[in-house]
């Protein structure tokens, strides 16, 4: 059995256990291997639930039958409705390197305020209450850029109101998803592809 992030016709030969950034439950959720059942897994936390409890959905791999990656991905869409591309993006996020990560954090399309938020972070403000208090329309998160010129983990969302009465910016922190590199004599380096509208503009 060859897991996606494994080498072809490499085995595995012990349990790993990996992050499972599903849109609405990436927060303690993860998926792997487990030797002593020759199968892989999955354990499903919504963003709400108590990571530190039983998980909301456990895919164990003996009610379905998961001896493959195939198998598994499969489930998943089964029991989360989440599309396959999505879910076989979250499975292989560890095999992408830091330069794919930022460029995909930055390049997606907005999505309606009812509909997921496709910028693959969870709980990114999609879809709240509008923060002006006599509107009754939802936040649109529409674009997420590099913010800062020195840590490169800083990034800036942007937010429209689907009522258009206005919008809104927030500064989060994305350590698994930085911008650039910062080289060992403090000059940093913007990843290509990525725009950074202080640094400039990167192909």
């Amino acid at each position: 059995m060859t897991a996606l992030y494994v080498p072809q016709g490499q085995c595995i030969v012990e349990d790993f256990s990996l992050p499972l950034p599903l849109h609405g439950w990436a927060r303690g959720s993860d998926w792997g291997y487990d030797t002593g059942t020759r199968s892989f897994f999955a354990r499903l936390y919504r963003n709400d639930d108590d990571p530190s409890g039983a998980p909301t959905i456990w895919l164990s791999g003996s009610q379905p039958d998961l001896t493959d990656v195939v198998a598994l991905t499969h489930a998943l869409q089964e029991v989360t409705g989440i599309a396959r591309p999505e879910v076989v993006d979250a499975l292989t996020a560890d095999r992408k390197s830091p330069q794919q990560r930022a460029v995909a954090t930055q390049d997606w399309e907005p999505a309606p305020c009812t509909s997921p938020c496709p910028c693959g972070t969870s709980d990114c403000g999609h879809g709240e209450p509008c923060p002006n208090g006599e509107c009754t329309g939802h936040d649109i998160h529409t674009m997420r850029n590099p913010s800062g010129e020195a840590d490169v983990t800083v990034w800036q969302d942007h937010f429209d109101c689907c009522e258009g009465c206005g919008a809104s910016v927030l500064d989060i922190s994305l350590p698994e998803r930085p911008w650039g590199e910062v080289e060992a004599d403090g000059t940093v380096i913007v990843y290509a592809g990525v725009s950074h509208y202080e640094l400039g503009v990167y192909p």
